[in-house]
């Protein structure tokens, strides 16, 4: 699956590719491996482009160690993979994710309206990446209403929060954030996302959001 979504998506050796739940960082490898076959032929040429190009994030600091270690035995000298919760933006205020906002802020969305625009700078919320490749968690539904309240797809018609969203709803939202306007997503998800009829509400927002290419 990961290899088909690298292929389907054809990545360059110019754009900026994120995947926000990396995990083992599979994604990140495989688009790794298709920019040097393709455009970096050289260990010349292929020096840097990770870390400047390739990004991960994901709230288990094991799999974040996993996917750093992989990165550097399949030649990345350095890396930004980081220990994030990609779906929560208080994750991104507090001193310990410094390290993370600095690589990311080149990337941060500018925003018209100037109250947006600062607190984007404190979530990182909206950010500019033009391919996202991911796989997020699919098991467990999220109750924390402070969490919940941060996404329309958590909200009811009216605005009332709903009781549980699970994860991978919230990441479809989170998800299509962090692109530009024109940017290009693979996500793995249940096929009962694109089928079962109380997830409709979600088939009409990405009807909404994005083109549905396949």
């Amino acid at each position: 699956v990961i290899k088909m979504c690298v292929e389907m998506m054809g990545p360059r050796a110019d754009e900026y590719i994120i995947d926000p739940a990396c995990g083992s960082g599979g994604f990140i490898l495989h688009t790794m491996y298709h920019i040097w076959d393709n455009y970096l032929k050289t260990e010349l040429a292929q020096k840097g482009y990770a870390t400047k190009y390739l990004f991960g994030l994901d709230f288990d600091d094991n799999m974040r160690r996993i996917s750093q270690a992989l990165m550097l035995i399949a030649g990345d000298g350095k890396h930004h993979i980081f220990k994030r919760d990609s779906l929560d933006a208080r994750d991104w205020r507090g001193s310990e994710s410094e390290e993370a906002r600095v690589a990311l802020k080149p990337l941060l969305a500018r925003l018209d309206n100037p109250a947006d625009d600062r607190e984007n700078q404190l979530t990182y919320r909206k950010l500019n990446f033009d391919l996202l490749l991911s796989n997020p968690p699919f098991a467990g539904e999220n109750p924390e209403s402070d969490l919940l309240r941060q996404y329309e797809l958590a909200k009811k018609e009216k605005g009332k929060l709903k009781n549980n969203v699970e994860r991978h709803i919230l990441f479809i939202e989170r998800s299509l954030d962090m692109i530009r306007s024109g940017g290009r997503m693979a996500i793995v998800l249940p096929q009962g996302v694109l089928n079962n009829t109380q997830m409709q509400y979600v088939r009409e927002y990405l009807f909404n959001k994005a083109r549905i290419l396949a």
